[in-house]
């Protein structure tokens, strides 16, 4: 190959696919002869045909392999003049290739290639010789975004990737986005990738990386400038050590020296992970010049509410949400972020675009307090807002939090209707332990309710048992209004058992657990009974509770004996 300064020479086979209007169906118009011939060019167009065009130009990026040599193909499809002989229009595609090996040894972009040929002029039988950029790698990889980073991450997780929401993006935008995120790839990998800059919803396709009209089944969607949720595998461990790095034209300078033929099989993709790590580890920063892309992004969201921009805003969400979850910022990283997003108000709620308050608000504590949510974290972030506000309460619920009652204590501050939407969200299980823990009326009293309606649940009898149908936290909320106690332990006990209790019930309710039952339960234990109860009490409960203090084996007898009522 030949080069000179900043340009490259490459030798290019090509081919046209058409048709003339006298035609119906698409074949091969003429090509530059070897190694093209008409039947592997006829291959490649069915294998890498994006669909009926809705929109053109439109611009494919393929490879194939002929003999022991891969090639690299770059095909632009456009809108002729003219139709055929039943009225539709004809699009002709001009597919230009070359070896691999030629641009492994001097790397070239897709768009300087497109800029190449897209011009160009062909002649029948002669191959096209185009003088391209070198690549820049860190131009490139400088315009990454954590949308970008994200998409090669799912790419490097083996997964096709779909991006959709990009009508009315011009083409070049889109070979652009190609471009930036195959530069966040091992060089290498392009011996085996396939994009185009829109393919069919409709059509099945081969393509990596594709934009669409609609989402695939067989592909992970990605909404055009929005980074997507990254979890799991190889994919989350790449999206993290690219957020995490920092610097997206470095680490493209480095992966761009990767130019060994790569594919998309296990043993390359996880290579291509140890590629990354090892630059992180060549590259180590302080915690200092980590914390800087997020820095820059708080005060970039602060400038968007300043300037009251709300497009601004929410790509600055997302690529804050991105770095929340794939490189959350530990200390002292953590206390840096806190102090810039208090010092431009970030969580108060006197801020413009109140319509994002709640979506800012929830990036921000995912980001700051990246663990669940503890009571403690919940004092700080109202602390760093300056005060409670509805927008900040409503982020917090969307966290996760360490315990169910942190999540119940914050519904609580959005009134009583919220607060009976999230217990009636709590499994039974967790709902009656919060309410062990918590026995203040609030809680006990809307939870009891929420409890008597779950008559068909199978955790309520078994964990109401192991907790003594929760008549603790009622003698303790309730400690001067026996009567309510006594009302809801029957309700709670009828939730179980049904309207009544047989002599089985009323021993099971009263001796499931080892300590004694306090007074109300007994009291509704024996009204649920009704006639009679007070045989089982003596034959059976009594001598149980006795049994479970622990009294020596002849005291018991003693007093079990003394219990017995003589039958007449």
């Amino acid at each position: 190959m030949s080069g000179l300064g900043n340009t490259v020479r490459l030798p290019l086979r090509w081919a046209v696919w058409g048709k003339r209007s006298a035609d119906l169906d698409y074949s091969v118009q003429a090509t530059s002869g070897q190694p093209l011939s008409r039947r592997l060019i006829e291959e490649v167009m069915h294998r890498y045909a994006t669909g009926t065009p809705d929109e053109l130009p439109t611009v494919t990026i393929s490879w194939f392999v002929l003999g022991q040599e891969t090639y690299i193909g770059l095909a632009l499809q456009e809108w002729t003049q003219e139709r055929d002989r039943v009225g539709r229009m004809i699009a002709a595609t001009r597919y230009f290739c070359l070896p691999y090996e030629r641009i492994r040894q001097d790397p070239v972009s897709y768009e300087a290639l497109f800029d190449a040929v897209v011009g160009a002029r062909l002649q029948s039988g002669v191959p096209l010789e185009v003088k391209v950029p070198r690549l820049a790698p860190h131009a490139i990889g400088e315009r990454a975004t954590f949308a970008s980073m994200a998409t090669s991450a799912l790419l490097l997780g083996g997964e096709p990737v779909r991006v959709v929401g990009a009508e009315g993006i011009p083409l070049r935008a889109r070979l652009r986005y190609i471009d930036t995120v195959t530069a966040l790839l091992p060089y290498g990998l392009r011996a085996r990738f396939s994009a185009t800059t829109w393919a069919g919803s409709t059509t099945e396709h081969h393509f990596r990386l594709a934009f669409s009209g609609h989402a695939s089944p067989n592909a992970q969607a990605v909404s055009w400038g929005v980074p997507p949720t990254v979890t799991g595998g190889r994919a989350e461990q790449y999206a993290r050590l690219l957020a995490e790095q920092g610097e997206p034209g470095s680490l493209a300078v480095a992966l761009a020296r990767e130019t060994n033929p790569m594919s998309f099989r296990e043993r390359d993709l996880a290579a291509a992970i140890d590629v990354l790590a090892s630059e992180r580890r060549r590259a180590a920063k302080s915690p200092a010049d980590r914390a800087k892309p997020a820095v820059s992004l708080l005060l970039d969201c602060a400038a968007a509410l300043d300037d009251r921009e709300p497009e601004r805003l929410t790509r600055v969400l997302s690529d804050l949400a991105f770095l929340a979850r794939t490189a959350p910022p530990e200390e002292p990283q953590r206390s840096a972020l806190l102090g810039v997003a208090h010092d431009q108000r970030l969580l108060a709620p006197a801020r413009p675009l109140s319509r994002y308050a709640v979506r800012r608000c929830e990036v921000l504590v995912a980001l700051l307090w990246p663990d669940p949510l503890t009571p403690e974290d919940v004092v700080s972030i109202i602390g760093a807002a300056g005060g409670p506000h509805d927008a900040l309460i409503e982020a917090m619920l969307r966290c996760p939090a360490s315990t169910p009652i942190v999540t119940l204590d914050l519904a609580r501050n959005l009134g009583q209707s919220r607060l009976e939407s999230e217990i009636g969200s709590q499994e039974s299980r967790a709902l009656i332990e919060s309410v062990a823990a918590v026995p203040e009326p609030w809680l006990v009293d809307t939870a009891c309710a929420e409890l008597t309606r779950r008559r068909n649940d199978r955790d309520l009898g078994p964990y109401l048992r192991l907790h003594r149908f929760l008549s603790v936290p009622l003698a303790v909320a309730h400690s001067d209004r026996p009567v309510v106690q006594l009302e809801t332990l029957c309700a709670l006990l009828a939730a179980v058992y049904g309207p009544t209790l047989t002599t089985k019930d009323f021993e099971d309710a009263l001796t499931t657990h080892p300590a004694l039952p306090t007074e109300a339960l007994l009291a509704a234990a024996v009204l649920m009974h009704g006639d009679n109860a007070g045989r089982p009490l003596l034959d059976v409960v009594l001598p149980r509770i006795l049994a479970n203090i622990g009294f020596p084996a002849g005291a018991l007898t003693t007093l079990t004996r003394s219990l017995k009522v003589p039958r007449r």
